[in-house]
């Protein structure tokens, strides 16, 4: 399941004029992110971006805006379990997250208080790499960017900050096609300073009566 959706009411409730409706939807969504994300980390004990770095995040945000998470310490400590470097085969064991999108395992790094180390010294080279071989979906993009500057990996892949500077420029003129893209785009914008207008009204459409999102294509 997608969390993108869910995470920017969370992070953004405090921005939305019409709270009470964002909260409504954001308190709805809370027990479908808690429930999907300890089903993954009882069956597996690899760190995933989709089922730790997302609902970590979107949990966070909730408990900052005083809403009840109950999941949030278990998700933590497989997160960091996933993550550990140690002996056990290192990054490259972080089932396929650390080897194919990097970004998520940076972003889970930082959202778990973690500063720049052996950890993300690898995922930061793995990140450089994965941008001078194919473009990156829109979400993995988002992280990207906020990646690229939380760790300064430019210090040490240059290249990294002219594909950013591009990057964010594409991003703006993106008309989205699905709720998590939509989502990704907000994220980005919205980080970089560059949101203009609110998107609570577009998102709120596309909630589902179970508290989810759709990643099916949108009308208009």
């Amino acid at each position: 399941m997608s969390y993108l959706p869910e995470m920017i009411l969370l992070l953004l409730l405090p921005l939305f004029q019409d709270a009470p409706a964002i909260r409504a939807a954001a308190e709805r969504s809370i027990p479908l992110i808690q429930k999907s994300a300890l089903s993954f980390s009882t069956k597996a004990a690899c760190f995933s971006c989709h089922h730790h770095t997302l609902p970590i995040l979107s949990l966070n945000a909730a408990q900052a805006q005083g809403l009840t998470v109950e999941a949030l310490d278990k998700l933590t400590k497989a997160a960091l379990e996933g993550l550990d470097p140690a002996p056990k085969a290192g990054l490259s064991a972080i089932c396929s997250g650390s080897e194919t999108r990097p970004a998520w395992g940076l972003w889970t790094l930082e959202l778990l208080g973690q500063g720049p180390g052996p950890a993300s010294n690898d995922l930061g080279r793995r990140l450089a790499a994965r941008l001078e071989q194919t473009p990156l979906p829109l979400s993995e993009s988002s992280l990207a960017l906020r990646a690229i500057s939380k760790f300064r990996i430019g210090t040490v892949h240059p290249g990294v900050e002219e594909w950013a500077r591009k990057e964010l420029n594409t991003i703006a003129r993106l008309q989205p096609r699905n709720a998590p893209e939509r989502a990704a785009r907000v994220l980005t914008l919205f980080q970089a300073g560059r949101l203009t207008r609110d998107p609570a009204a577009e998102l709120l459409r596309d909630q589902r009566g179970d508290g989810g999102w759709s990643p099916t294509p949108m009308d208009g």
